[in-house]
């Protein structure tokens, strides 16, 4: 993750995991523990959704940006929130 962000010249705070890695939900706290960062798990069908929502576009149905389109799917569905263990002194 370090080295994604060092390359992508970001600074990452959360970690999105979508689809079926999500259904092995004791593992999904996992990928943050490393660099203490917070998961956010969801959609499961982020995929289809999103095929969804960019065939809806073009059909005129919805507008928008990629944010746009992404604010759509995150108030249509559950994302579970994992936060970051505190280091025990």
């Amino acid at each position: 993750m370090r080295t994604a962000a060092e390359l992508s010249g970001t600074n990452v705070k959360v970690i999105h995991i979508v689809g079926g890695r999500i259904a092995e939900r004791p593992a999904v706290p996992a990928h943050g523990r490393p660099q203490r960062l917070t998961v956010i798990a969801g959609p499961v069908e982020a995929t289809a959704l999103g095929n969804v929502l960019v065939q809806a576009r073009s059909a005129g149905l919805v507008s928008g940006s990629l944010e746009a389109l992404r604010a759509v799917i995150t108030r249509s569905v559950s994302l579970q929130r994992y936060e970051p263990r505190a280091r025990h002194a």
